[in-house]
């Protein structure tokens, strides 16, 4: 899967230029930096993703980026709902999956 690629059409849909950092993360997902426009992602959460997963994970922090926010407005939901209806269904499953993934880095002493 061509991740970078994702993030780009992202970006494009959006209308946001951003950079994105793939890197070791140990409590969170991803993150963005409005300073310096980047998106870092968990690196090693990452391969655990199908592409809606990471299309959104994408989309919700290029959101933070074009509103210039870090909070999540009534603006902010209505970018993505609009792109995923499934949103709340999508935030579970992954909120979900990186407990278990959490727990299995705890378990093998990360």
């Amino acid at each position: 899967m061509d991740v970078r690629g994702i993030f780009e059409e992202e970006g494009r849909r959006l209308g946001v230029s951003a950079n994105l950092r793939i890197e070791p993360r140990r409590t969170i997902i991803a993150s963005a930096s409005l300073r310096t426009d980047t998106v870092y992602v968990n690196r090693d959460f990452l391969p655990r993703l199908g592409e809606r997963e990471i299309r959104y994970v994408f989309a919700h922090q290029l959101a933070h980026l074009k509103l210039r926010q870090v909070h999540h407005s009534d603006e902010f939901w209505g970018i993505l709902d609009g792109s995923f209806p499934d949103r709340a269904e999508l935030e579970e499953s992954l909120n979900e999956k990186f407990s278990r993934f959490l727990g299995e880095a705890h378990d093998r002493g990360r």
